[in-house]
């Protein structure tokens, strides 16, 4: 699918310092998009550690977030699951979901608009580390921003889901869907190149 995009400033062609150093969308979005991965909704990251196993494996909206990290060298603990990302304050950073100021590599938390607050929900995890009452969870998936925009605004997104595996498509678009239109959080990938783990 083709789309007319634009510098996430909205001015087609313009670049803000801020993005000089942005991939472009086909370095950014073809690994993910070519591998031919089928959507599978119980792999987790440990299971397709890298691009050439999700061919074989499969691929979902974690698996794509954790992939993004590691093209962006800002790779995830493979633990850090959907409601894990969204929490966590070691690998990412919340920030405000204005639209215009996604940045590339944004992770776009989605849920529908009547299930309450992601801070109100109490997971509960089996003994194989599965959360048994996912269904309740406010959270419904988890998409990346790209970093470019249709050419008018509207961010364009990786996201995937059964059927379409992988696709590039405005955000608006899939928010026009009862089970993602609210956007519960964002987060942003933080740069750790210069943390020394801990012992």
């Amino acid at each position: 699918m083709h789309h007319s995009y634009s510098k996430p400033n909205g001015k087609k062609g313009a670049i803000a310092n801020e993005y000089d150093n942005r991939l472009s969308l086909e370095d950014f979005s073809g690994p993910l998009l070519n591998t031919g991965a089928i959507y599978d909704f119980t792999l987790r990251p440990s299971d397709v550690p890298n691009l050439e196993s999700s061919s074989v494996r499969g691929t979902n909206c974690i698996i794509v977030a954790h992939h993004v990290a590691a093209i962006l060298g800002k790779p995830l603990r493979s633990d850090l699951l959907l409601t894990e990302l969204y929490s966590d304050t070691e690998y990412v950073e919340g920030v405000e979901p204005h639209a215009t100021r996604f940045q590339q590599g944004d992770f776009i938390f989605l849920g529908q608009t009547d299930k309450g607050e992601v801070d109100d929900f109490i997971p509960i995890v089996d003994q194989a580390g599965y959360q048994r009452n996912w269904h309740e969870n406010p959270l419904n998936h988890l998409v990346v921003a790209t970093g470019y925009t249709e050419s008018d605004g509207d961010p364009l997104i990786l996201h995937a889901a059964p059927g379409v595996n992988t696709e590039i498509i405005p955000l608006s678009r899939l928010m026009t869907e009862n089970k993602y239109r609210k956007i519960h959080g964002v987060r942003r990938l933080i740069d750790r190149s210069g943390i020394v783990p801990n012992p």
